[in-house]
């Protein structure tokens, strides 16, 4: 079974949808340091790149990349934690594109 694939239940999209209902709204993680770092270590000035999270839940790395400049495209396969990062983004006034999609079924070329 692939977590997130073309194999995933209904059961485990239910499980995350109540996963981020119950906790994820009261206690939005913030952006983990060591990969913003090497994100911006290995790209240098990341201002006007483009970068897709994939599993991305409420997207804090996304914002606060975007933060800094970067175009970020969220993909997750679970709507609520998409609306919470737009909600977040919004409320911080940066712009964000979110995508609800399968992790193994990426709708880009």
């Amino acid at each position: 079974m692939v977590l997130g694939g073309k194999y995933c239940t209904m059961y485990e999209k239910e499980h995350w949808q109540q996963y981020h209902d119950q906790w994820v709204l009261r206690d939005t993680i913030p952006a983990n340091p060591r990969i913003i770092k090497a994100i911006v270590n290995t790209l240098k000035d990341i201002s006007g790149k483009r970068i897709l999270e994939v599993v991305a839940g409420t997207g804090r790395d996304s914002i606060y990349l975007a933060k800094l400049g970067a175009e970020c495209v969220l993909l997750d396969y679970v709507e609520a934690p998409l609306k919470t990062a737009q909600n977040i983004a919004g409320k911080e006034n940066i712009k964000i594109q979110t995508v609800q999609a399968e992790a193994n079924n990426i709708p880009f070329e």
